[in-house]
């Protein structure tokens, strides 16, 4: 099993750097790197966008297990308490013009995860993901 782990800044320029060093990853497929990506994106996004009531620096860590059939993702902020699990679905079906904004990016994410957990200790968010590998 391999582990990659990264803190950040609470920025999207941490954001953006993060996803170029993690598509350095030679183990994994096309596929596995979109889903990841879209992973980090949404869900570094909004800890970013919503989940500080400052402007000051906020670390936020991530750490990616890969093993031959899974990658797990631990995404850890001391962003307020938000559970992404509680986010109501979005109507796919119905027409743009009636669709509530937002939502959009969460349900992506379940929609490719196999699992996700999140759990509030000690003051941080801690959000686990695990996406099935892509078979070669």
């Amino acid at each position: 099993m391999n582990v990659f782990t990264k803190t950040i800044d609470n920025n999207l320029g941490a954001l953006e750097g993060f996803l170029e060093a993690f598509d350095e990853i030679e183990e994994l497929t096309a596929k596995d790197k979109f889903n990841c990506n879209l992973v980090f994106d949404e869900m570094v996004t909004n800890i970013i966008n919503y989940g500080y009531r400052d402007n000051h620096r906020h670390p936020i860590d991530i750490e990616v297990e890969i093993s031959d059939d899974r990658i797990r993702i631990v995404i850890s902020d001391d962003g307020v308490n938000f559970d992404p699990l509680d986010t109501p679905e979005p109507d796919t079906l119905a027409a743009l013009e009636d669709r509530e904004i937002g939502g959009l990016g969460i349900h992506l994410v379940r929609q490719i995860s196999l699992e996700i957990i999140h759990r509030y200790e000690n003051g941080m968010n801690i959000n686990e993901i695990v996406l099935e590998r892509d078979k070669v």
